[in-house]
């Protein structure tokens, strides 16, 4: 089942998989949109929260997080914090910013720059839903 709720901080698409996905905290819709696309072309299911509320952080069928460290409202110290022991995390943002870099490894994420992600998107995502 497949529900669209509005915010004022943009779409947060819910779902309520049974089967294995991916976390995707990203704010840019245009992006997340090319990411999910990606993620099907690898046979790979993506549940794109744009509002970090991180509702499906605790789903047993939640394999792995993937956050955009641009995404204004998500700390990789409170995702890391709140998701189950085992859970794949890893952050991507621009390479120039390396202070998120440090900040998302110290939280127990691992880290590639944006245009890494994007050339790399559904082998990433295929490594994560496993």
């Amino acid at each position: 089942m497949e529900e669209r709720a509005l915010s004022s901080l943009g779409t947060r698409f819910v779902n309520t998989p049974s089967e294995p996905f991916v976390l995707l905290i990203c704010n840019d819709l245009f992006f997340g949109s090319k990411i999910t696309g990606s993620a099907a072309q690898a046979g790979v299911k993506v549940v794109l929260d744009s509002t970090a509320t991180l509702d499906q952080l605790g789903s047993e069928f939640c394999t792995g997080v993937v956050l955009d460290m641009n995404h204004p409202s998500a700390s990789p110290g409170s995702i890391a914090a709140t998701a189950p022991d085992g859970l794949k995390l890893l952050a991507f943002g621009p390479h120039v910013r390396t202070e998120l870099f440090e900040a998302a490894s110290a939280a127990g994420f691992e880290t590639v720059s944006r245009g890494q992600f994007d050339r790399s998107a559904g082998e990433i995502l295929e490594s994560l839903s496993q």
